[in-house]
């Protein structure tokens, strides 16, 4: 585990030069390929892990917490954050909050939890509106889990604002540290896989509010074998994947892009056997 640190460390990474995206590809192929992505990829096991070794002292001795699950879309994860909160302290009751601008998805994450927990209140907005209202509510837990491609990372002081005194924020995104993003054209194109995009706003709500957090690399497996070949080109759920990974349908790719592409999987696949490693970021903040 990593011990605590104060703000000063984390500021030692180079602040991102990459610019905020809002567009997003077609969600239903987004949706296609982040399937795709989740069978070939081992990413959550080790996330939970992480999740359950870091979980805060100061929450497992309480009764009942508010969590809030910004962004929580069908609930899967949601559902695998709520079993390894229970892992950690079985008796916990649980007030669950869960924040959706999609209302069918919405609708099928709180089918997914509604039994684990003492509570379920759903929020349908998004993140930035309601963050950027006055509200009462407060939360010991909050969990944002990628996403901070679909929503500008500068609302995090307006979120941190929302903990209760020895609350805890739990942020998980990828890194910089990205076999499929290495190379110039691909770095250009891509809209994942860069958490440098939050040190600038997790600076501010440090400033002004102190926070303790701590920063680490979990670095993961995912099997590419399958969805490329040299000869025949990208299969169907290959297309599907990498218009996930670089949140932009592979119709549409850049013909530079799709030629640095190749390039990088033909090495993937003679130097690695076809298995990628990239590195997911899991940034703990407290709230003192």
């Amino acid at each position: 585990m990593t011990p605590w640190i104060n703000y000063p460390e984390l500021k030692r990474s180079q602040m991102s030069k990459t610019t905020y995206h809002t567009e997003s590809s077609d969600s239903k192929s987004y949706s296609n390929g982040y399937q795709v992505f989740l069978k070939r990829t081992d990413f959550r096991g080790k996330v939970l892990s992480y999740f359950i070794e870091s979980f805060p002292l100061e929450l497992k001795g309480r009764k009942r917490i508010k969590v809030l699950d910004i962004g929580c879309g069908d609930g899967e994860m949601t559902k695998l954050y709520v079993e390894s909160i229970k892992e950690v302290s079985e008796s916990l009751e649980i007030d669950l909050y869960l924040l959706e601008p999609a209302e069918d998805a919405l609708k099928n994450a709180t089918r997914k939890v509604r039994i684990m927990v003492s509570s379920v209140t759903e929020i349908n907005q998004k993140a930035d509106e309601y963050f950027l209202h006055p509200d009462d509510h407060a939360y010991d837990l909050i969990l944002a889990s990628y996403v901070f491609y679909h929503i500008a990372p500068t609302i995090i002081p307006k979120i941190t604002q929302r903990l209760t005194n020895n609350g805890a924020m739990a942020i998980m995104m990828g890194s910089r540290n990205h076999p499929l993003r290495e190379h110039p054209e691909l770095r250009q194109v891509s809209k994942h896989g860069d958490s440098d995009i939050l040190l600038a706003p997790l600076e501010e709500a440090n400033k002004s509010q102190g926070l303790s957090i701590a920063r680490s690399m979990i670095k993961t497996d995912v099997d590419l074998k399958g969805l490329w070949d040299a000869d025949s080109g990208f299969t169907e759920e290959g297309s599907q994947f990498f218009s996930f990974i670089y949140n932009t349908d592979m119709n549409t790719f850049p013909e530079k892009s799709t030629e640095a592409l190749k390039s990088v999987l033909a090495k993937v696949f003679t130097e690695e056997s076809g298995i990628v490693h990239p590195v997911h970021e899991f940034i703990w903040l407290e709230k003192y």
